[in-house]
């Protein structure tokens, strides 16, 4: 079986190796009584654990496993987290199910494994993780899943998740216009001069604004701004130019979602503005510097747009007060802290 082979002591993605029979150390507890007062002094509340869409348990002889799903529907802007904990003795060696026999248009992310913890009866625990992402709605039968502990095999029961449009009711409004052939365009030579000419005005443009900031003596003008005071001034002049009123969607879906590229490439590093929607929700699939809930609302941000400029879907008014929110609420929740700040201002300093 080409799954995901583990064992009770450190499982390994794809490399077998034996439960080791080590047990973790508990913490003094001196140590445990002194994390009890500061959490009951910083008034931390319980953690409430969010019941899971799917749940299945399973278990033959001392082997039992569960698997979970965290959302049962979910839209294609969203992912769900399919998980299987493993609790099996010290000593053994489990293979976590491969993911060949997913639905096509399912697709998956590199699976995750924990780390082992310690449970009761002097078992070990781990968590197999991989996140399931859809690019059409529907709905996906995830078929039978096979954990084998030692000479233990454990099959879960096929069931059925969906996958709805983030469109909603207005699913039937969208249409893609059909390809046609590229056109050929002819430049004049007149064309071609006037444009060498616009480029060297550009570039001595350029060199003189660049003289212009460094001073008389050679210092540099003050610095720009960051990217998030950029990006909420571009929004404010967007919508005084009052486009939707002139039923200008498309240009201004076009602009809105230029806004929030640049600034992912600006405050975040990520090649947003020249990279398709597409492209780009796939290289934001490992990037670290954004958290769930913040992809899910660029995934969902962005296929609306999508579906304005090139399906010719309409959208409403609240619609469009939604994507103009959605875009400032990213911008205010990702902009730098004060100590990002600081430290920018004092990097910006010393390479002057």
């Amino acid at each position: 079986m080409n799954g995901v082979r583990s064992s009770a002591g450190g499982f390994a993605p794809a490399s077998p190796r034996a439960w080791t029979a080590g047990r973790a150390k508990a913490p003094a507890p001196t140590v445990v009584w002194l994390l009890a007062l500061l959490l009951f002094a910083c008034g931390a509340p319980p953690a409430e654990d969010k019941p899971s869409a799917v749940e299945q348990s399973h278990e033959l002889g001392e082997v039992s496993i569960v698997l979970r799903v965290d959302r049962n529907p979910f839209t294609v802007a969203q992912s769900a987290l399919l998980s299987i904990e493993a609790v099996a003795p010290e000593g053994s060696e489990a293979v976590f199910p491969s993911l060949d026999e997913l639905p096509e248009d399912l697709q998956t992310s590199e699976p995750k494994l924990s780390d082992p913890r310690l449970v009761d009866g002097g078992r070990l625990a781990q968590i197999f993780e991989v996140e399931l992402e859809a690019l059409l709605p529907g709905e996906y039968e995830i078929p039978s899943l096979k954990v084998v502990v030692d000479e233990a095999a454990i099959e879960t029961n096929p069931f059925l998740i969906t996958v709805e449009s983030v469109l909603g009711a207005d699913a039937d409004q969208a249409s893609i216009e059909e390809i046609v052939d590229p056109v050929e365009i002819a430049f004049p030579k007149e064309w071609i001069v006037a444009g060498v000419l616009a480029a060297a005005a550009l570039a001595a443009l350029v060199y003189w604004l660049w003289r212009r900031r460094r001073g008389p003596k050679g210092e540099l003008g003050p610095p720009p701004p960051p990217p998030h005071e950029t990006a909420l001034a571009e929004l404010d002049a967007l919508l005084a130019r009052n486009l939707l009123r002139e039923g200008r969607e498309k240009l201004f879906y076009n602009l809105l979602s230029g806004i929030l590229r640049r600034y992912i490439e600006e405050r975040f590093g990520l090649r947003a503005p020249e990279l398709t929607t597409e492209e780009f929700l796939d290289e934001l699939r490992t990037a670290d510097s954004l958290d769930r809930e913040q992809k899910d609302l660029l995934r969902a941000f962005l296929r609306e747009c999508d579906l304005v400029k090139f399906a010719e879907v309409l959208p409403s008014g609240e619609q469009a007060d939604g994507a103009v929110a959605a875009c400032r609420g990213f911008v205010e929740q990702t902009r730098p802290t004060l100590a990002e700040a600081e430290l920018a201002e004092v990097t910006t300093s010393r390479s002057a």
